[in-house]
């Protein structure tokens, strides 16, 4: 049970293929930050950006605040009611377009949909992912690694393929790739197939700023820490585990180097808006880690908090 506690950390954040209908995922919704102030120093003001995985929880939070920082915002994802949603939500300032990552011809469609409705593409972020299984090596379904990593790799390979050859003829634009702390501690997270694929992204962002920095284009990747969410909630549930929203923060926060606190949605959407704003002009090639220094501490396990999810006898 102590390893399976310790795998949820990783899979909050892949929470877009989980059914919409699910009650705690709508709780977990409702534990989200409320709307900020109104912004007076724009900073992607006449940009375009597309954003995959624009549906769940941290690209809700980045359309957002994209949005409301000027940018003309895509929103990408197979989730059509929650991006439909999400864009009336939004208003002006964002349109849903439903992407599958795992298609070259739906990503090319998606990039050539934004050049065409708005004239350009600034900002390219790859952040599609999806939910992966408990596993282990000597049992590994390569089937399922295959259909997995089209999503969490070789959708970022699409990704940036066709966004460079939008972005190549103006000579500049910004990618940004979700990477993971999975990416960055080997162990951090228990589904094997995730924490495989996600080492593969900090690499690829590093290979790809090396040959697009002669375009002006720039290339950088964000790495979470875990973030509560209701399919947190329901995933330890379907595990046996006596799991509720209120449990799931109370782990996080514990489990973070920064007392009473946890990752969320938000703090990536900022760092992204860093990366992908002018103030990080002469940034790329990174891995930016958002984990109050979780992978820089000692080694230990960070759900010792006397068996929280125990189920009742």
């Amino acid at each position: 049970m102590a390893t399976i506690q310790r795998s949820f950390q990783r899979t909050c954040q892949l929470w877009r293929r989980v059914s919409q209908q699910s009650p705690a995922l709508s709780t977990g919704l409702r534990h989200m930050s409320s709307t900020p102030e109104p912004i007076t120093n724009k900073r992607l003001e006449g940009k375009v950006a597309i954003i995959t995985g624009g549906a769940g929880a941290i690209g809700t939070a980045t359309s957002k605040l994209f949005a409301a920082h000027g940018a003309q915002v895509v929103i990408a994802d197979v989730s059509d009611e929650r991006g439909e949603k999400l864009a009336q939500e939004i208003g002006h300032g964002a349109v849903y377009r439903r992407t599958d990552v795992t298609s070259e011809e739906n990503v090319a469609a998606t990039v050539a949909f934004a050049v065409e409705q708005f004239g350009q593409l600034d900002i390219m972020f790859n952040n599609a992912g999806v939910i992966t299984p408990l596993d282990t090596f000597e049992n590994l379904d390569m089937e399922l690694y295959d259909r997995h990593t089209a999503v969490l790799v070789r959708g970022v390979v699409c990704g940036i393929k066709h966004a460079a050859r939008a972005m190549i003829p103006r000579k500049r634009g910004v990618i940004l790739n979700t990477a993971s702390t999975a990416s960055v501690r080997s162990g951090a997270t228990m589904p094997l197939i995730y924490n495989i694929n996600k080492f593969n992204i900090p690499g690829l962002t590093s290979v790809a700023s090396f040959h697009l920095a002669k375009h002006g284009i720039r290339v950088n990747a964000v790495s979470p820490h875990g973030i509560p969410s209701g399919v947190v909630v329901d995933w330890l549930r379907l595990l046996g585990c006596d799991s509720t929203w209120e449990k799931v923060v109370a782990a996080f926060k514990a489990a973070s180097p920064l007392p009473d606190r946890h990752t969320t949605n938000e703090d990536i959407a900022n760092a992204a808006l860093f990366l992908c704003s002018d103030e990080s002009g002469y940034i790329s090639g990174q891995n930016l880690v958002v984990d109050a220094g979780f992978c820089q501490s000692v080694v230990y396990d960070p759900l010792q908090l006397g068996d929280p999810f125990k189920s009742s006898p």
